[in-house]
């Protein structure tokens, strides 16, 4: 009779002449993958190649431009705001700038939106980011929070 470890690694056995005793053998021990890492070692985020990003992942997320006054964009913009169930941080009407906070349904991460609108000519241009807080990735929920915004337009 011989009884094995459930460590392929271990040779501790047990014959039929010692059955009742007991072997006791050390854990192998794991590396651990963390500790040689430092977020001192990685590099920070390269602005440029993060807008190149986005543009090839998201080309129809880019300033929208409408006919309307600032005023009205800006009103328009405050209520598709209130709409989405985004917490309202700051709105500057003579800066044209409206400050929220998205939470996710699941998880409760916060995102932080920042939407800009400005009168260039003729028409009123919206220009509008939304940023995790947390994680290296959003799986697509800024993308989407910001086409339902613009939807909303």
């Amino acid at each position: 009779l011989a009884a094995c470890s459930t460590d392929p690694t271990s040779t501790a056995e047990t014959t039929m002449a010692d059955a009742t005793a007991v072997t006791s053998v050390a854990p192998t021990p794991t590396p651990d993958p963390y500790q040689d890492f430092s977020i001192a070692d990685v590099p920070p985020a390269d602005p440029e190649r993060l807008a190149q990003l986005s543009r090839e992942a998201y080309p129809d997320l880019v300033a929208q431009s409408y006919s309307a006054t600032a005023e009205t964009v800006f009103s328009k913009a405050l209520a598709a705001v209130d709409k989405l169930g985004w917490e309202l941080v700051a709105q500057v009407p003579a800066e044209g700038r409206i400050e929220a906070t998205a939470t996710t349904f699941w998880f409760r991460f916060k995102d932080d939106v920042v939407i800009i609108i400005e009168r260039q000519g003729a028409e009123t241009i919206v220009n509008a980011r939304s940023l995790s807080r947390v994680g290296g990735g959003d799986v697509g929920a800024n993308a989407i929070r910001l086409r339902a915004f613009f939807a909303l337009l």
